[in-house]
């Protein structure tokens, strides 16, 4: 094998010759690499919210003066209600761009009465540590959507004994963005099950189809072809296509009788002048990324 490459994490790694199976293992079967025990990490509370996680990116809260609080018992300016142009119903957009950190909105929350079911409504705020209390929204934060942790562009800051929120921007939000944060109660509420449910599906089609194709150049067959085939055969549930490509006059034989017939999700192909490789091993990837999907569903 004649300069073979393999980039993970940022890092590029560069192989001898002839090592096929030691690359395709480093690439298909990589060993963790040693990692040192994460510190305790001391969670960082802001009213009844932990907002650690944003702390951890560098985000600072710009936080509203109380005076204006005071004054302006709920403040969404810079956010307005909308149909949603795709799943009708009502969404919240913002109206100016955001940084992260930037204040987005601010309000008040009325408590529901005791022995309100909120475990079965969609339209109230969790507003309690022990789940038994609920609380109506104001401004537009009561039309904002939801999304998972990793999605959502908003934070919203609970401060349970004032009966009133906060909302920060979590990442940059343009103009016409839709705001959404994540629901306190998605994964334990029953009036989302399904929500969750279908956000999470969302979740593992993305990464299913972060679909890869792995191109490798070879000059000849590798001293250790067993090895290479038994990493092959590893990666073929993989979201990964190979393209082997035998260039100069090198021995292909076992390349050419495991792999010369396209052969799942690889295929060998012998360079040539004026050959249309670029057709000949790229003709197979689009059934290959579907016959995975397929798998995965």
């Amino acid at each position: 094998m004649t300069n073979c490459y393999k980039q993970r994490l940022g890092e590029i790694e560069m192989t001898g010759p002839k090592q096929f199976g030691s690359v395709l293992s480093k690439i298909l079967d990589p060993k963790p690499a040693d990692v040192k025990e994460d510190e305790e990490v001391t969670p960082v509370i802001y009213g009844n919210t932990d907002i650690t996680e944003m702390i951890s990116q560098g985000i600072v809260l710009q936080k509203p003066d109380p005076e204006d609080i005071a004054e302006n018992k709920v403040w969404c300016v810079h956010s307005a209600v909308r149909e949603h142009p795709v799943y009708g119903g009502n969404a919240a957009y913002s109206c100016k761009d955001f940084a992260p950190g930037e204040c987005v909105e601010w309000g008040k929350v009325h408590r529901a009465p005791e022995q309100f079911a909120g475990q079965q409504s969609q339209y109230v705020f969790t507003w309690s540590d022990d789940r038994k209390v609920w609380g109506m929204g104001s401004g537009t934060m009561a039309f904002y959507n939801t999304a998972l942790e990793e999605d959502a562009n908003c934070k919203m800051i609970r401060f349970f004994d004032e009966d009133r929120y906060e909302v920060y921007a979590k990442k940059h939000i343009k103009v016409g963005d839709e705001l959404v944060h994540t629901y306190r109660s998605l994964k334990w509420r029953s009036a989302f099950n399904e929500l969750n449910d279908i956000l999470e599906d969302a979740k593992a089609a993305k990464k299913a189809i972060n679909y890869k194709i792995l191109l490798l150049i070879t000059d000849g067959d590798s001293e250790d072809m067993d090895a290479a085939i038994e990493q092959l055969q590893k990666g073929a549930d993989q979201p990964l296509s190979v393209i082997i490509i035998g260039v100069g006059e090198g021995k292909f034989d076992n390349l050419i009788k495991n792999y010369g017939n396209d052969q799942g999700n690889v295929q060998f192909a012998k360079y040539s002048e004026g050959a249309n490789l670029a057709e000949t091993v790229l003709k197979s990837i689009p059934a290959q990324v579907c016959a995975h999907i397929s798998k995965q569903a």
